[in-house]
């Protein structure tokens, strides 16, 4: 009943469109400012780009829109849901996994990811070509182009980019493992040359470094976490040690004493 008694408040007290100011319709004075909510401002993008192209099949006209409405929307929801068993065929990967996978472990995944991100942008951005090219003074038709350019080279593009560095970020990760920790520290060398002074992550025989082999887990490349900084982390706002207790004067020692000898009386030995 409460949220009833607001609707009827608002809708008796309150006006949103004042059509009796606006007066008549009239297509001429009408904005272009007109936007669909942002969540279906792909589709709106996807229409805007598509080409006026019409298709007859036996004597049937498929309309341009069918494409934009119907076929992208269709595959944009049933890709993402047979991907997982896509990949698993190709993969032959069909084992049960529990954790997930860092982006920079499955670059070809990482690249799908940025290449549909890419897409939607496009997209979403086309929705509103007409506002950007009037608050830019920009033509409606080369925003049109380039909605329609962007959405078949961006996407291979962010592809190729997020590929590249997923790439970059593993080989990292090696780098780390077969080096060390890169502890801050510069050497110089008797011939006047300066190395920088690595912390291995493991120790082996004879003080040699060994190689550890990439698992695709985390790999530690600050010293603190190591634990090298955490004494002085812990030390920082308050002291670790525990000072000692101030001396009490006037006060008796509790240093152990033996007690005295029971007093025997000395007699002759004869009563």
């Amino acid at each position: 009943m409460l949220v009833f008694a607001v609707i009827a408040l608002l809708g008796g007290l309150f006006q949103i469109n004042p059509v009796w100011i606006f007066g008549p319709y009239q297509a001429a004075v009408v904005s272009s400012g007109s936007q669909p909510d942002w969540y279906v401002m792909f589709l709106d993008g996807a229409t805007r780009l598509f080409p006026p192209w019409e298709i007859r099949v036996l004597g049937h006209t498929v309309p341009p829109l069918f494409w934009p409405t119907v076929v992208v929307p269709g595959i944009l929801t049933m890709l993402p849901t047979v991907y997982p068993f896509i990949e698993a065929r190709f993969t032959k990967d069909r084992e049960a996994h529990h954790l997930l996978q860092r982006p920079r472990d499955v670059p070809w995944r990482t690249g799908l990811g940025a290449m549909a991100i890419a897409f939607y942008l496009v997209l979403t951005l086309s929705g509103a070509n007409d506002v950007i090219a009037e608050k830019f003074h920009l033509s409606l038709n080369a925003m049109t182009w380039a909605g329609r350019i962007g959405l078949l080279v961006l996407p291979p593009v962010a592809y190729f980019v997020a590929y590249r560095i997923a790439l970059a970020l593993q080989q990292h990760d090696r780098e780390v493992l077969a080096h060390g920790v890169e502890t801050g520290i510069i050497r110089r060398l008797p011939d006047g040359g300066f190395v920088e002074i690595h912390q291995p992550l493991a120790s082996g025989d004879n003080g040699h470094h060994p190689e550890l082999e990439y698992l695709g887990a985390p790999v530690p490349k600050k010293m603190n976490r190591l634990g090298a900084l955490l004494p002085t982390v812990r030390g920082f706002f308050y002291p670790i040690e525990k000072p000692a207790p101030p001396a009490q004067l006037n006060r008796p020692s509790e240093a152990p004493v033996s007690p005295a000898p029971a007093r025997e009386e000395i007699g002759s030995g004869s009563r």
